[in-house]
């Protein structure tokens, strides 16, 4: 691992980091003008959490209104996206997208998934007023970056929805907790992520799925997808 990646994984890892600071440390990675780190979809909205300039921003709207462009491919297929050259090598890919980069002097935008276990949860956007190369190293450096914001909008969305079961039936769920930790290769604390995100998305009571956890009614595969099993 490099120092510089080392560094930005300690930065956005870190719980004292902001929301709001999560875009910067893409930045030392790839040769970007700017960056931003955004919510998408249906499981937490669309949403700009993180953004480096104005040009950002406006990137990030005009993804948002048009529902087009490598951040929507990006968290599709769970792959970065490079656009290197919108002047004089577009893709086509997205034509009213590319128009509207164009028009706002954006020359190249990388797009990578920021997730956690089986949610799509954002995308970071990186992008550059002129062209942009970005090597092998670089495209991992900036996966393993992003995986770790998809851990930090996973805790946000949470906050947000303010689970008040915790505090009152600890047991249960670090029983539960321990069931995810046989099943699917995490950290204890991640163990925690994945109850509560998959409580989220079935609208349930982490209560509630922890105990059915205990019950065998349903269970995580290695990918920490769940299934019922009754």
């Amino acid at each position: 691992m490099s120092h510089a990646l080392g560094s930005a994984l300690a930065h956005v890892a870190s719980t004292a980091t902001p929301y709001t600071e999560l875009s910067a440390p893409f930045l030392t990675l790839v040769p970007g003008d700017g960056a931003s780190v955004a919510t998408l979809g249906s499981f937490t909205g669309n949403e700009s959490v993180s953004l480096t300039d104005q040009v950002a921003a406006e990137i990030d709207m005009v993804q948002f209104d048009l529902s087009e462009g490598p951040c929507w491919d990006a968290l599709t297929h769970r792959d970065t996206i490079l656009e290197g050259d919108f002047h004089d090598r577009p893709s086509h890919r997205w034509p009213v997208f590319e128009d509207a980069m164009r028009e706002r002097g954006v020359g190249a935008l990388f797009a990578a998934p920021a997730t956690f276990g089986p949610f799509a949860l954002g995308v970071v956007d990186v992008y550059a007023a002129g062209r942009m190369a970005v090597n092998e190293d670089q495209r991992a450096d900036i996966a393993s970056l992003a995986q770790a914001v998809g851990r930090r909008l996973l805790q946000r969305t949470l906050e947000h929805n303010e689970q008040g079961e915790l505090p009152r039936l600890r047991r249960t769920l670090h029983q539960a907790a321990g069931i995810i930790l046989a099943q699917v290769s995490v950290a204890p604390s991640d163990a925690f992520l994945l109850l509560q995100g998959h409580a989220f998305v079935r609208r349930q009571p982490v209560v509630e799925l922890a105990e059915h956890l205990l019950a065998g009614h349903a269970q995580l595969n290695s990918r920490g997808e769940l299934t019922e099993t009754r």
